[in-house]
């Protein structure tokens, strides 16, 4: 019997493309969703270089052993997908979408000056934690990596060079819908008006 290769045409997935987000969907359209359901993918913008790491868990096999070295039993653990990023922007949309701000009405006045015809938003109220699709593009743009349901927590940093920058933990999730995988490749990249 011929041995036969197993990845005949290997992909190489190299990180340091555009990270988008899509807009939320609820538990009830991810019952029936599938990857035609991620709508309006919005590139996050600029993160800071060298802040992209693994937030995941590998997978591990943990063995119960008898008095003789044998194993009793072998438990394994399926690893996980998460990623933490420092995105180098406090835009009103960042703010808004990934610190649940919100923009503040103020009507400022003579006695206040200092921020005439200036617009204002805010957090700090609600827990900065959301639910949205992720994509990641290859540095070709060849390839994208879909992850249709991502819990995405925030924070505001300063990084050492004095940079405000919105600190978030992304973790994958189970998208729970007969159509849908945690982690999808798609052989082309996003595509941009």
């Amino acid at each position: 019997m011929a041995i036969t290769n197993l990845d005949t045409v290997p992909l190489k997935f190299v990180n340091g493309g555009r990270m988008n987000i899509f807009d939320s969907l609820t538990d009830t359209e991810y019952a029936t969703a599938t990857l035609a359901s991620l709508v309006n993918p919005k590139y996050i913008g600029q993160i800071v270089n060298g802040t992209t790491s693994s937030a995941g868990e590998d997978a591990s096999v943990t063995k119960i052993l008898d008095e003789e070295g044998g194993i009793i039993i072998a438990k394994h653990t399926k690893g996980n997908m998460g990623y933490n990023i420092e995105i180098a922007s406090t835009s009103s949309y960042i703010v808004e979408q990934f610190m649940k701000g919100a923009d503040l009405t103020v009507t400022f006045t003579a006695e206040s000056a200092w921020a005439i015809g200036s617009a204002a938003h805010g957090w700090g109220k609600d827990l900065p934690m959301f639910t949205a699709p992720i994509a990641i593009e290859d540095q070709s743009k060849a390839y994208t990596i879909v992850h249709p349901k991502c819990s995405i927590i925030s924070s505001v940093g300063i990084s050492g060079e004095g940079l405000f920058t919105v600190k978030a933990i992304i973790s994958v999730l189970d998208p729970e819908s007969p159509n849908l995988q945690p982690n999808i490749m798609v052989k082309a990249g996003l595509k941009k008006d």
